[in-house]
């Protein structure tokens, strides 16, 4: 009962009552939105890079933490929340590839920034970089090779995520 407990009330999937901002929805929705809104601001590449870098991160993030547990639509517009919208569920391997190509948009948006030990003063520490974007990739990898989503053990997809971790993150 105690876990049941737990589950019902895990601020990560559920938020806060009344508040659509505090769940992982809200959270995708927001990183929409800014995604959106930078990507029309009057930005230099370099300013937009390091504030969408971190964005595609965030946003992969939470759907990495949602996929694990749930079978979920791929959601990139900023949705009005309406009474009777319907996004229909994307496959897994949807999924895995949308949440991988959000993270190798991070990397590389945050690479001039963060590689070679960018980001060095404290009121940059906690912030996403492109390693943290690779390591993450790495980790979302191995959830599509492991026995949760690789029911045959295709070796492919461990062999994907070796190679990959091997060249990625030295």
């Amino acid at each position: 009962s105690a876990m049941i407990f737990q589950w019902k009330n895990n601020v990560f999937f559920n938020g806060k009552a009344g508040n659509v901002r505090d769940n992982p929805w809200g959270r995708i929705r927001n990183c929409n939105d800014l995604i959106t809104n930078v990507l029309a601001s009057p930005l230099t590449q370099e300013e937009k890079d390091i504030i969408l870098g971190q964005a595609y991160f965030l946003r992969a993030w939470c759907y990495y933490n949602m996929v694990k547990w749930y079978g979920v639509p791929i959601i990139t517009d900023v949705l009005e929340p309406e009474e009777g919208v319907f996004v229909p569920r994307s496959s897994t391997k949807e999924c895995i590839d949308f949440i991988c190509d959000d993270l190798d948009n991070a990397a590389d948006m945050l690479w001039a920034s963060t590689g070679n030990g960018g980001w060095q003063s404290a009121k940059d520490w906690g912030r996403v970089t492109s390693g943290t974007a690779l390591a993450l990739k790495g980790r979302v990898l191995l959830l599509w090779a492991s026995p949760l989503f690789n029911r045959s053990d295709d070796a492919t997809r461990w062999n994907e995520a070796y190679t990959f971790m091997q060249a990625a993150l030295p």
